[in-house]
């Protein structure tokens, strides 16, 4: 496949180009922060500090007894985060 117009990169859809005029660093993914983060945090931290030997997993159950809905991959996430 060969580009046929100026700009145009051979292999690679409309989608994934960046718009004329704007660079492609400037299109990067821009993570969402809940407004629960930082209460979430205190509690992991809590937590940890707690119960010393439990791990991201462990310290989730214990989180879903405590009342929150919270994803395992998002506790460990903030669980490596925060060392």
């Amino acid at each position: 496949m060969r580009a046929t117009r100026a700009g145009e990169v051979p292999g690679l859809g409309a989608a994934r180009l960046p718009r004329p005029g704007q660079s492609r660093t400037s299109q990067r993914y821009q993570p969402i922060i809940r407004d629960d983060e930082d209460a979430l945090t205190a509690a992991i931290v809590r937590l940890a500090g707690q119960y010393g030997r439990y791990g991201y997993r462990r310290v989730t159950a214990l989180l879903h007894a405590e009342g929150w809905h919270v994803n395992h991959k998002r506790v460990g996430r903030i669980w490596r985060r925060e060392g």
